[in-house]
């Protein structure tokens, strides 16, 4: 159940206010002071610990805070995984936006050697752009994978054709998509051991398949802002994104409790969008 709870273990600020152990070492790696933004990080994690989902999460960016660093921390272990930015980002503390020309943010996590499991995982997007991708380019919003379209785990929102889609391997049987009117909100992508992948938008399924067993994940590191192909081909996005995660195949539950938990984290921030 989301709202209030005390799952976790806690560590003082030194001034009163005692926070979750883990989401006080995010703030001790990422320098955020502002007590709003510590507050709801703080509630995130025990959100996440009390709905069985902390687990389940590999790599989580809340990208709170106003500056790339503070954007670029994985709030599940600040140790792994921090993002690389590259030039053409603006970050602010209503997320970070690329120019959609050269802009993308290099995670470091290889699906296929850092703990998911084929045919089971996931991939989350929060994303401030309403507006569809502007023509001609394929862009790429989370992801990575060969230049065959036989490897691919990404995500995408709102490509010029009003098209949003979730890859988990081969694109032309297991791309699961949908046409959603507004490009803003957290679209989630997931797929379980049963070879049923669902993607959803603000906790809403938009659209359900049966995919093909893939047989390996991508051996690419993920992208954000845009889509590493052999570590050659960008892909850049031009979306606003406010959080972005992946990790493990997700329960039908585990998706719509996943979605309340970072919208009500989004919401204390006021950079929600539903």
């Amino acid at each position: 159940m989301i709202g209030l709870n005390t799952v976790g273990t806690f560590a003082s600020s030194g001034g009163g206010v005692s926070y979750d152990s883990d989401a006080q070492a995010f703030f001790t790696a990422s320098g955020i002071t502002d007590l709003t933004q510590k507050s709801a990080v703080n509630q995130l994690v025990l959100d996440l610990k009390s709905n069985s989902l902390w687990s389940k999460i590999k790599a989580l960016y809340p990208i709170v805070g106003s500056n790339a660093t503070a954007h670029s921390y994985n709030l599940i272990n600040t140790s792994l995984f921090q993002i690389s930015f590259s030039s053409g980002w603006t970050h602010d503390s209503n997320g970070a936006l690329p120019n959609g020309t050269s802009a993308y943010g290099s995670t470091g996590f290889i699906p296929n050697s850092n703990g998911m499991t084929v045919n089971n995982n996931h991939l989350l997007l929060y994303s401030k752009t309403t507006e569809v991708s502007p023509l001609g380019i394929q862009y790429y919003e989370l992801g990575s994978g060969d230049n065959t379209g036989n490897i691919l785990s990404s995500l995408f929102v709102r490509r010029s054709n009003g098209q949003a889609g979730y890859d988990d391997g081969v694109s032309t049987t297991n791309r699961n998509t949908f046409y959603p009117t507004d490009g803003s909100g957290i679209f989630l992508g997931k797929v379980n051991s049963d070879l049923t992948s669902k993607f959803y938008r603000n906790g809403t399924l938009g659209a359900s398949i049966s995919i093909v067993s893939q047989a390996s994940l991508s051996p690419y590191e993920y992208y954000i802002g845009g889509f590493n192909e052999m570590n050659t081909n960008k892909y850049y996005s031009p979306k606003r994104i406010i959080t972005v995660s992946f990790g493990l195949g997700l329960s039908d539950t585990d998706a719509t409790n996943y979605t309340t938990c970072i919208n009500t984290f989004n919401t204390t921030l006021g950079r929600n969008t539903y």
